[in-house]
């Protein structure tokens, strides 16, 4: 972490992410690929000998990405070179958007699905938060939100993995369930629910039932 503060670096890790690392996998794919060919080729499943050799003959191909390059062609003399001509100069290569979003915005957070989970579900998330910070810096925005608490989400958020929402007093919520009930001294009833994603149950009215 030393190295990172020293040359002003802010390092990012997924936190909570579903989403695959499509770099790796089109790496791992390639390899499978190569392994499958030799193995039907050579009848067998013993696959840890020719590993090694598919390897260096991947890192000795050329690469379509790196202008024609191979991988061992790389070096940290050549490496600047090759970024720019791959992605464009730092700093240059997007113009900064205006912020999507601004602080306190009510918003619903995305909710990750996998290639078996129903058309008809919700792309996002029943709780309501509200953006606490926005990094206008960052390149794209990021933005950090809180619950109706004040509790803070770990990590950061870009506004692909947001959407706004308008809350006030006609605001409905979905019941997950109801778990109790109880009688006000004026003859009201109460119960207490728990919402869809939100952590802690509420005391509402039975007139608030829609």
């Amino acid at each position: 972490m030393d190295f990172f503060r020293r040359k002003d670096i802010e390092k990012y890790t997924a936190t909570f992410s579903e989403v695959k690392a499509s770099l790796a996998e089109r790496c791992i794919r390639n390899i499978k690929q190569r392994l499958y060919r030799f193995m039907s080729e050579k009848h067998t499943l013993k696959w840890t000998e020719a590993l090694p050799k598919i390897i260096d003959a991947i890192n000795h191909s050329k690469c379509r990405v790196l202008g024609g390059l191979r991988p061992v062609d790389v070096s940290f003399n050549n490496a600047k070179k090759i970024r720019e001509m791959v992605f464009g100069p730092i700093g240059k290569n997007k113009l900064r958007k205006k912020p999507r979003f601004k602080e306190n915005d009510h918003v619903r957070m995305s909710r990750s699905k996998n290639i078996f989970s129903k058309g008809y579900l919700p792309n996002y998330s029943d709780e309501i938060l509200q953006i606490d910070l926005v990094k206008k810096k960052a390149n794209p925005n990021r933005y950090r939100v809180r619950d109706d608490n004040g509790e803070l989400f770990k990590g950061y958020f870009y506004p692909e993995e947001l959407t706004r929402v308008r809350k006030d007093e006609n605001t409905s919520y979905r019941i997950e369930k109801i778990i109790k009930s109880r009688k006000k001294n004026d003859g009201r009833k109460e119960y207490l629910v728990k919402f869809f994603d939100y952590p802690q149950p509420h005391w509402i009215d039975e007139n608030q039932f829609v």
